[in-house]
């Protein structure tokens, strides 16, 4: 997935006369919320990065091990998601959501989509034998479809083939990031409109997913959870990859928050409570 903590840096290079786009906005808990626009294709180029919104939630004083900002972390990632889907400017509000959840659940720093799809209220099957009302879910279908070298076949090809035979409005991809700076590491939610591409963080690069290869409108959602060493000290043979002290316990509560925040989204006839009754263990 693009990585985008970084961005702020880049600004600093570009020319006055780009389409470029950057506001932020500071919230209580020293959380600090990036909104990033690129429009042309050659700054894009010219920065490795996509056409697209991108947008990064920064809270410093965020503690996996306590609860005591999930509410308010909840609160405003679902602001900037509902933000990202209506720039979509879908022409119905009952939408069709795919939630893809990426990565290898066998290795827990790579398990945040697995985490996040085993708690997402999937009811289309349901909605369309009837079994659940209309009026009282959201209409959702997830995946959570391992790697390729596990399946024999690009995570794409799986996504692909079943936006054709489901015909969801938006699909949304779910996954672990790295990132360059370890201030991130713990604390920070990324989104953007532009997908990502599988494998590209360890050197396996496979087709990307997003809207123009889907055919359908792309949400991509992730947390930076490991940061390669080599960018804090040179290694000569090898590239260790640092991450939290606490990984079962951050990426379970990063999971927990983000597919809370898409079940209020999906589901927002139900209440919090219903919510929690609905997809505890």
């Amino acid at each position: 997935m693009n990585i985008y903590c970084e961005f702020e840096n880049l600004k600093e290079n570009l020319n006055k006369n780009e389409k470029f786009l950057i506001k932020k906005r500071k919230e209580k808990h020293n959380t600090t919320i990036t909104n990033i626009e690129i429009k042309c294709k050659k700054l894009a180029k010219a920065i490795n990065k996509d056409i697209g919104k991108y947008t990064t939630i920064y809270c410093e004083k965020f503690d996996y091990l306590s609860n005591s900002h999930f509410d308010f972390l909840v609160d405003n990632l679902k602001e900037e998601i509902l933000k990202l889907i209506n720039s979509f400017s879908f022409k119905t509000k009952n939408l069709k959501y795919f939630i893809v959840g990426l990565g290898n659940n066998k290795i827990t720093a790579d398990s945040l989509g697995y985490l996040v799809t085993e708690k997402i209220l999937s009811t289309t099957k349901d909605i369309e034998n009837k079994k659940l009302s209309k009026k009282t879910f959201g209409n959702a279908f997830s995946i959570a479809p391992s790697i390729a070298s596990k399946n024999g076949i690009y995570t794409s090809q799986i996504i692909l083939s079943l936006c054709k035979e489901l015909k969801p409005d938006i699909v949304i991809l779910v996954d672990s990031l790295s990132c360059k700076d370890i201030n991130f590491l713990g604390k920070t939610f990324q989104i953007n409109t532009c997908g990502l591409t599988p494998g590209c963080e360890v050197g396996n690069k496979q087709p990307k997913i997003c809207k123009s290869t889907l055919k359908t409108p792309v949400l991509a959602i992730g947390c930076p959870v490991v940061s390669n060493l080599s960018n804090i000290v040179k290694t000569s043979k090898f590239d260790p990859v640092l991450t939290l002290k606490d990984i079962d316990i951050a990426i379970k509560k990063y999971a927990d928050i983000i597919s809370f925040t898409l079940n209020q989204i999906i589901h927002k006839n139900l209440n919090k409570n219903e919510i929690i009754f609905l997809t505890k263990e």
